[in-house]
This record gives structure tokens, C-alpha cells and sequence, in this order.
């Protein structure tokens, strides 16, 4: 019963292409725990621009998955200063499944996860002598809710984008992205 089901659905998938440019608010991240110490971490305020990209399949309705990375580069340091472990500058690049519709004809939501790789530290501020601690991955979840047409040729949103792994690096965003695709097959 299913398969005839499904052989006789009349939908197409399309090949997708997706730029976006966004701008996080605010992003943190945490370094991985060393021994007892609770790692490195450091906050970035305003000047947090991301440019990324994707490729992917989509139905004939409203729904489409994405393969996407992006590059975000935090410039600036809003670090509290606990401790003295200065940190500025992060440099982040996830690679993220993307599942995102169009609802109501003017609505765009997202849910992606993925594995992101974090450099801290950029500027070396922080004066300590081993640095491998300073780069680590994360295994991250975003999601996001906001307008886009319903030709899915335009969207815009706010993000928040969070991200963990066991030895207790940390990574938080939040932020705007705009974004253009198109079926291209």
C-alpha cells in the first residue's frame, strides 16, 4: 500500500541553491575544560558578521533541505573578565542539515543541526603557551522563525544557535540572517 502510495504522488524534487549573510547580536563561546579549570571563554557584542551558503533539495510545496556552512568572525571581545584569561577575537564555521518551510505564504522556519569547528583567541590576547585548548568542535542546533516569500526566494529571521561537547566547550549565538535561494533543476 505504501509504495503505490508513493509511486503515485506527483510531487518533484528540485535542486536548491542558498546564500545568506547574517549578523549575530551576540555570540559566546567556551573553550574546553582543562583539568580543573572551566576553560577559556569569551563574549562578542554587535560586530559578529556570518556569510554562508548551501545546496539542496526541495518539493513543489513549501518545505526544502539544505547541506549549508557559513563563516562566522566575531571582531570584537565583550569579555566580563573572570579570572585572567583574556580572550578576543572567535572564529566559528558549523556545517548544518537545514529543514526549513514556509508557512502562512509569508512565514520562514528553520531547525539545523550539524558539527561546528571554533577558534578562540584570534589575537592571541591570551598568553598561554599551549593554545590547542583554544580550538575545538562543537555539535550545534539552530533555529530560527521569521518572514520569507512563498516562492522560498527570500528570508528573514532571528536566529539562536547553540552548540556542546563532552569536555565541556560551550558555544551560544544569537542574531539576525537574511537569506536568497532558488531552484536551479
Amino acid at each position: 500500500g505504501i509504495l503505490i502510495l508513493l509511486l503515485s504522488t506527483q510531487a518533484k524534487a528540485q535542486i536548491r541553491i542558498e546564500g545568506s549573510f547574517g549578523l549575530d547580536l551576540y555570540n559566546w563561546s567556551r573553550s574546553e575544560s582543562i583539568m580543573d579549570s572551566k576553560g577559556i571563554s569569551s563574549g562578542n557584542l554587535l560586530l559578529n558578521p556570518s556569510i554562508g551558503g548551501g545546496i539542496g533539495i526541495t518539493d513543489d510545496y513549501y518545505s526544502y533541505f539544505t547541506l549549508e556552512t557559513e563563516i562566522n568572525y566575531a571582531i570584537t571581545s565583550f569579555n566580563l573578565g573572570f579570572g585572567n584569561e583574556p580572550s578576543m577575537g572567535t572564529l566559528s564555521i558549523p556545517i548544518m542539515l537545514n529543514y526549513s518551510n514556509t508557512y502562512l505564504d509569508a512565514g520562514h522556519f528553520h531547525v539545523k543541526v550539524g558539527y561546528q569547528y571554533n577558534w578562540m583567541d584570534l589575537y592571541h590576547l591570551n598568553d598561554a603557551e599551549d593554545r590547542s585548548h583554544l580550538n575545538f568542535e562543537t555539535y550545534i542546533m539552530e533555529v530560527g522563525f521569521g518572514i520569507g516569500d512563498d516562492d522560498r526566494e527570500f528570508f528573514l529571521c532571528p536566529i539562536f544557535r547553540f552548540g556542546f561537547n563532552p569536555e565541556g566547550a560551550r558555544y551560544m549565538a544569537f542574531g539576525l540572517r537574511v537569506g536568497t535561494g532558488t531552484e536551479i533543476w
